[in-house]
């Protein structure tokens, strides 16, 4: 009992000054420790991988049968003279203008001291991606295609460096359509070679630091869903979807054609995180005279694109524009359909025309 008590008396004895410089000395070890991980994943995630297709140029002074621009082949080689391939994906610039160095050294046509060697990237190809979990369209993808608008046939060379590679996780993500609102950010896998590893990516609607990942051909993405949705992730990032179209109707009377009605086959663009309410004004649902339009009704309709089930939303247009956000005023997705009805004084106005003209021809007839 008595070596109990002495040792609970050491555990909360005041610390002297030598146990203080004790401790000091380990938390800064610690500090610079966890600085220099950060530091070295941070470098690990920045460095760009080369994929088959990548445009390289090799400078060498003095070898210009080795210099010149060249693509990665379909293995991911850089063929050069009287070398062979020589397999490039898979490393960093700075690794694959080492292996070059390795080669040429090797092979005997330079020694190590004399060679100058620059390896510089010209322009990334587009890489295949598998975008899986809590994104709108999961599937595969190709991020970093060429952009038809661009193009220029008469348009100079590219300059190393010049171009910013679109292979990073948040084009894949934005790609695949964006998160979804019950994605779960904490943990998102990222699946290479057989290897796992996890980012965090909330900070792109936090604030917080987010890693950037550069993508290699045959990647694998997975988002988690977390089973609920997050508000907080209905609004634009660099991983949310650009904006979305719904089908909207606000037609008095049935038209004969859409080009009659002035209503766009493609439906109308909304930018991400509207709401029911916004949706409403933007089809020209609300307005116009209070008498007879302020009691109109608009309805939302969604499918389910995975199960199948429709589930509606029905509200009158004063209460709408008034509610708070929340389940009567939710989110307008993808594909949702809205349209609108007539005010009670509307219907009974149109039910008086309908039966007007009816008897009205009898009425010529009977009066000539």
């Amino acid at each position: 009992m008595s070596h109990l008590l002495a040792a609970i008396r050491r555990a909360f004895r005041r610390p002297r000054p030598r146990d203080l410089e004790v401790l000091l000395q380990i938390w800064l070890l610690s500090l610079l420790a966890a600085t220099v991980a950060s530091l070295l994943l941070a470098s690990r995630a920045a460095a760009a991988e080369l994929s088959p297709g990548d445009s390289l140029r090799v400078l060498i002074t003095d070898g210009e049968e080795f210099a010149g621009d060249y693509q990665l082949d379909t293995n991911g080689s850089l063929v050069l003279p009287l070398l062979g391939p020589i397999r490039m994906a898979g490393l960093s610039r700075e690794q694959a203008q080492a292996r070059i160095a390795e080669r040429l050294v090797g092979d005997g046509y330079f020694q190590q001291d004399y060679l100058d060697l620059t390896l510089l990237v010209l322009d990334w190809a587009p890489v295949q991606i598998t975008v899986a979990g809590a994104v709108y369209f999961p599937g595969v993808i190709q991020v970093h295609l060429p952009d038809p608008r661009k193009a220029d046939l008469n348009a100079p060379a590219p300059m190393p460096g010049a171009q910013r590679p679109r292979r990073y996780l948040s084009d894949a993500i934005r790609a695949a359509g964006g998160v979804r609102p019950d994605a779960s950010l904490a943990a998102v896998k990222l699946i290479r070679n057989g290897s796992e590893q996890t980012h965090d990516l909330r900070g792109y609607f936090t604030g917080a630091p987010v890693p950037e990942i550069l993508l290699v051909n045959g990647d694998r993405v997975v988002i988690a869903a977390s089973g609920r949705d997050d508000p907080t992730l209905f609004r634009k990032s660099l991983i949310s979807p650009p904006g979305i179209k719904i089908f909207a109707s606000n037609l008095i009377t049935p038209a004969n054609n859409n080009a009659a009605a002035s209503v766009p086959s493609s439906g109308i663009s909304l930018p991400y995180g509207a709401r029911f309410s916004q949706a409403v004004v933007a089809a020209n649902c609300a307005g116009g005279i209070g008498a007879t339009h302020a009691a109109r009704h608009a309805v939302l309709v969604r499918t389910d694109r995975l199960t199948g089930a429709t589930r509606h939303w029905r509200s009158s247009i004063r209460n709408l524009l008034i509610a708070q956000d929340g389940n009567d005023n939710p989110f307008v997705l993808e594909g949702d359909a809205l349209y609108c009805l007539d005010s009670g004084v509307t219907n009974i106005r149109d039910i008086f025309r309908t039966a007007t003209d009816i008897l009205l021809p009898f009425k010529l007839r009977r009066y000539p």
